[in-house]
């Protein structure tokens, strides 16, 4: 996009590192994000969390790290969703011009699937209700720092929420007619709790007739207005921590 002399029109890149590696690319991160990604490309950058230090010298979880970073994080949950969020990824980089970030958890990472690899099997839509700022939300040169920091904070990360919601990425996968009970999960948490379920024999027709739903997030933007919510959580808490929030934020101005 900067050079006239450039071979290809856009260039998708993927970057990967477990988290020693994530901490290190701390700058590399934060500068790329804020100058933006190509509008023919995207990038996705890889980390790999570790929460048992099996094959680590610590334990480690990236959430918040791209969170500070403010970076989109796509939290897949399984093998399958590792290709579709894959496309959904470099889709929602070229949108949104941030680099996204992408958790490859080692619980998902050492296991083996049957999965559909149809290249035409996602289809990625743009949102109609974002008016992109003139001149996009993409790299471009010259860039002031300051300018970069105005364009992410109130143009490319409200991009990135208009993506998910066309995408339905964000989205209730059990709902009820009077829902009081909410569980908001992501990621490999969100099988886990599918599987507490099953075991407690409780499927979606019984959900619903209890008055409890299922929130899925791709990331850590929820607004939930039910009585009362569980969250099942993975170390540091991403999702549990932005809801007490809004909890919290709506009592006082109530």
């Amino acid at each position: 996009d900067l050079s006239p002399q450039a071979d290809y029109q856009g260039v998708f890149a993927m970057w990967y590192g477990k988290g020693p590696g994530v901490d290190r690319c701390g700058d590399v991160f934060r500068h790329a994000n804020a100058a933006g990604s190509s509008r023919f490309g995207g990038v996705l950058a890889i980390a790999g969390d570790d929460h048992a230090a099996k094959s680590s010298t610590l334990p480690h979880q990236t959430d918040h790290f791209f969170k500070s970073m403010m970076m989109p994080v796509l939290a897949p949950a399984g093998v399958q969703e590792y290709l579709d969020f894959g496309v959904h990824g470099w889709a929602l980089s070229r949108w949104s011009g941030c680099w996204v970030a992408f958790k490859a958890l080692a619980d998902t990472v050492e296991t083996s699937a049957s999965v559909d690899v149809d290249p035409m099997r996602v289809v990625t839509r743009e949102p109609t209700d974002f008016v992109l700022p003139d001149g996009g939300l993409n790299l471009r040169w010259p860039d002031p720092p300051l300018v970069q920091e105005r364009r992410l904070l109130h143009h490319k990360l409200y991009a990135a929420l208009a993506y998910c919601r066309a995408n339905r990425l964000n989205r209730v996968v059990i709902d009820s007619p009077a829902p009081r009970l909410g569980i908001i999960t992501s990621g490999k948490s969100y099988l886990d709790v599918r599987q507490a379920f099953d075991d407690l024999g409780i499927d979606e027709q019984l959900a619903a007739e209890i008055a409890r739903e299922v929130v899925r997030p791709m990331g850590i933007n929820i607004d939930d207005e039910s009585e009362d919510d569980g969250k099942k959580k993975r170390k540091r808490a991403p999702v549990y921590n932005p809801v007490q929030q809004v909890h919290f934020s709506s009592f006082i101005v109530q």
